[in-house]
């Protein structure tokens, strides 16, 4: 069985209902003694360290990137800057979720931007919500593992 995720890969996890999102850097891959799944040490901005996740909850959980939103110069700024998207909604609504969010110590910046919907338009009268977590890893390199070593 060959791994899905190899080490060095960065993957952004997509926000849910459930949680928020997050960007991963894939430091080790291995396989438990009799286990048939794969495991992961990853580095997690929003964790802002290391943690352990399986190659079936990476995979449940990895942004696709499919929506046309991604093509859109706000979504792609905001990216570029290290935000990770938090979902769209009415102004009052999109405040109201920014406020509960101030007081977590994981997370550095919170922005409000127009919003952009899946076609990659702007959605009149709706917000998007987009944080950046104290460490930032880009999707070059692993930004913050003073232990990482490129080699290629």
């Amino acid at each position: 069985m060959i791994n899905k995720y190899e080490a060095g890969q960065v993957v952004d996890i997509r926000f849910s209902n459930d949680s928020m999102p997050d960007r991963i850097f894939i430091d080790m891959v291995y396989k438990k003694p009799n286990s048939t799944e794969w495991m992961y040490n990853v580095l997690s901005e929003k964790k802002n360290g290391y943690t352990y996740m399986s190659e079936s909850q990476i995979s449940r959980l990895e942004s696709k990137k499919t929506s046309k939103a991604y093509d859109n110069d706000i979504v792609k700024e905001m990216y570029e800057k290290g935000y990770r998207f938090c979902g769209n909604s009415n102004t009052e609504t999109c405040e109201k979720r920014a406020r509960k969010l101030v007081d977590a110590n994981y997370i550095k910046h919170i922005v409000l931007r127009s919003a952009v919907g899946s076609d990659g338009n702007i959605i009149p009268n709706q917000m998007g919500l987009w944080v950046q977590y104290n460490t930032v890893i880009n999707d070059v390199e692993c930004n913050t593992c003073s232990d990482f070593i490129q080699m290629k």
